[in-house]
């Protein structure tokens, strides 16, 4: 899978710069001039990475980074801020604006595609640890549907004639088909385990 990042740059020369490294390490490269573009690319685009210039016009980095933070869908996707004000406190200001990383220009190709790396695997990891989660949750849930229709099938055997009351052979048609329907929805996030 080919891996796409997003460089949000004003600057022509920086941003064709960032986009001829990126390229040769075969990253997927979307670009965009300003903070507007890079949030509509961003939401469009799905990147894996966020490379954003901090001061530019329209929409600096910040409009941009609480954008992306923002919006359900790109909410996670690594962020890392590229800027020339380098001060500790502007650093800290970008880290606690919730930026990944934090690059000051001019910076070395090494440390770009350092930190563009230790993003990425980042990223990898958490996305591992959270599909573990979601298959552990899943199994769970797996689990108290079986019981759920166990039980009512229980129910239904030690009362032969309980169908027979409409009320009820109303609730239990109900309730078996809301938990067909949660099996599908598990089933879609993580497909069952084989034994």
């Amino acid at each position: 899978m080919v891996v796409k990042i997003l460089v949000i740059e004003d600057e022509p020369d920086i941003r064709e710069n960032l986009e001829d490294i990126l390229k040769a390490e075969s990253f997927a490269v979307i670009t965009a001039k300003d903070g507007y573009e890079g949030v509509a690319k961003a939401i469009a685009e799905l990147p894996d990475l966020i490379l954003c210039d901090r001061m530019m016009r329209p929409g600096d980095g910040t409009y941009v980074l609480r954008t992306i933070r923002g919006n359900n869908t790109t909410s996670q996707i690594p962020f890392i801020f590229l800027t020339a004000m380098a001060a500790h406190n502007d650093v800290r200001e970008g880290m606690n604006e919730g930026a990944d990383d934090y690059l000051s220009k001019p910076f070395s190709r090494f440390d770009l595609l350092a930190a563009i790396y230790a993003q990425l695997e980042k990223a990898k990891s958490r996305a591992a640890d959270t599909k573990s989660k979601i298959a552990v949750i899943s199994e769970a849930l797996r689990t108290q549907l079986n019981h759920i229709y166990g039980n009512l099938e229980l129910y239904r055997q030690d009362n032969p004639n309980v169908l027979q009351n409409e009320e009820f052979s109303d609730a239990w048609n109900a309730t078996l088909l809301v938990t067909v329907k949660l099996e599908k929805l598990i089933a879609a996030l993580v497909p069952k385990a084989p034994y």
